[in-house]
């Protein structure tokens, strides 16, 4: 659907884990999200730095907006201190 958005004229990025799967199918732009399960948060580092995180992902994906690729591009969203906070019940961050 987003390839045929795009045909249309509407820049699409698509934020997710699986960014092989989106170069196949023809997506342009495509950021990394935190996890296969919560590409746009992590439930287990709390709430405000959810927030942080989810807000640091949309304005890679607005930076991504901004760009007009011919081809697949891979956004890379850099984690930083989110990175230690993975899906762990055991040890909430």
């Amino acid at each position: 659907m987003a390839r045929e958005i795009e045909k249309a004229g509407i820049p699409i990025v698509q934020v997710g884990s699986v960014p092989g799967v989106a170069e196949q199918v023809g997506i342009k732009r495509y950021v990394t999200g935190h996890g296969v399960p919560h590409p746009w948060g992590n439930p287990y580092i709390g709430h405000e730095r959810e927030l942080e995180l989810r807000r640091a992902t949309l304005l890679k994906a607005l930076e991504a907006l901004t760009t007009t690729p011919e081809n697949f591009v891979l956004f890379w969203r850099n984690y930083g201190n989110f990175v230690g906070a993975v899906y762990s019940r055991a040890n909430p961050a």
